[in-house]
């Protein structure tokens, strides 16, 4: 059984493009539509590194 007002409430992801990627730390940019219809492009929060044989 699908949740109603979750599936209206979800954001769509228009677009999504790294702008600054290293081995420590990422950040992407992303162009999303809100639930009701506008659209917003900004930054998302970085994402950290995979941390390996810490």
């Amino acid at each position: 059984m699908k949740n109603t007002i979750t599936e209206e409430k979800k954001w769509k992801v228009l677009k999504s493009e790294y702008i600054f990627k290293r081995p420590w730390l990422t950040a992407r940019r992303d162009e999303v539509q809100l639930p009701c219809g506008v659209v917003e492009a900004g930054e998302a929060p970085p994402e950290a590194a995979k941390r390996e044989n810490v």
